[in-house]
């Protein structure tokens, strides 16, 4: 695995680099991937979420109805406008 910001990946010696190494590895069967930072929405929700990593900050009531609801892969505003008698404002959670 290579990591890389995304902005780098079109630069020429970046994209050598990279083909190279693809070949290097596959050669021997492995699998190569390039990985680069979380799109914009993933990483503003990771932000958001970090600041409430405290589990005493949220009611047990609230955390149940989160972790029934189907919310993987969903932005925050969609994931509240889901949560059965939230308003959908992130506020009022």
């Amino acid at each position: 695995m290579d990591v890389k910001p995304r902005r780098r990946l079109s630069k020429p010696v970046v994209a050598f680099t990279f083909a190279w190494t693809r070949q290097a590895v596959e050669s021997r069967g492995w699998r190569y991937e390039v990985w680069c930072e979380p799109s914009e929405t993933e990483l503003d929700n990771i932000r958001f979420l970090a600041g409430y990593r405290r589990d005493w900050l949220f009611s047990p009531e609230l955390l149940q109805e989160v972790r029934r609801a189907d919310l993987d892969g969903l932005a925050l505003g969609e994931a509240a406008r889901r949560i059965p008698g939230r308003t959908g404002r992130c506020a009022s959670w």
